[in-house]
This record gives C-alpha cells, structure tokens and sequence, in this order.
C-alpha cells in the first residue's frame, strides 16, 4: 500500500504487541494498537495521525444535535449555558443516538457499540446506565419527544 499512497494506516490486533508492532510498523504502519483498547485512545490516535498528515477535514470532536454539542474526546455535553460530564458509557450511548437522529435504536446496537470486546455481563447493567444517562440529560435540558 506505501508503493501508491500516504493514507494513514493503524494496525489493530489481538497479538501480542513488540513482536507484530515491529513488523507493522517497520512495513509502513503508523501506529499499532492492541485488542482490547479505549475508544477514546483509538480516536485520539486517528486524530494525532491526521494532524501530523494534513488530513484535517477528517477531524471532528464535536458531533450535534439541535442546540446540543457532545465532545467525544472529552465526554462533555454542552448547551447554549450549561455543560455535563459524561461517563464514557454514556457519552457512546448518547454519540450513538446524536448519528442516528429520529431511528429507534435496538438494546442490542446499543450494548454492541459499548461492549465491542464482549465482556456485558448483565442487561441491567445497560438499563442503570440509560437511567443515569436519562438524568443527565434533563439536567442540562435534552428531554426525550
């Protein structure tokens, strides 16, 4: 892929690291990072490697929602006065709704894009984090249509 173009290549991998890392990068790779990781650390990484790339119309912390502004690096939520800080369950909770605006999104979707590596455990344990989720949100004025 060098031979032809600069886009900016991450490894992602389950292996262990020194080894698999070397080669990846040693081939051209950017960065390499090892399963499970944060998703915030994966996008601060894309991030790191578009600025050092001028690739800067790729990036976005922000995403929006009426008059609501949710930072996905930082996990804030802002209105026009107010602001709120999120866990990062939440914040994956709430980023998938602000993309998907006015769709019902199944329970399912929800814990896959939380839970990627498979460790949910309990349903309830999603259930708490939408209650918590529900009231945040109403703190900072985003009530449910």
């Amino acid at each position: 892929m060098r031979e032809f173009s600069k886009i900016p290549i991450i490894f992602v991998s389950a292996a262990d690291m020194d080894p698999n890392a070397i080669r990846a990068i040693s081939i051209g790779a950017d960065d390499y990072l090892t399963k499970p990781f944060s998703i915030a650390v994966f996008i601060s990484k894309i991030q790191a490697i578009l600025r050092r790339t001028n690739q800067n119309e790729y990036l976005t912390e922000a995403l929006n929602f009426q008059s609501f502004s949710l930072n996905i690096i930082t996990n804030i939520l802002k209105s026009q006065n107010k602001s709120i800080k999120l866990t990062a369950t939440e914040s994956t909770i709430l980023k998938l709704l602000f993309l998907n605006p006015g769709q019902i999104i199944s329970k399912r979707k929800i814990i896959q894009a939380i839970w990627q590596n498979g460790d949910f455990t309990d349903e309830n344990i999603l259930n708490v984090n939408m209650s918590r989720l529900r009231d945040k949100l109403s703190q900072i004025g985003l009530e449910p249509v």
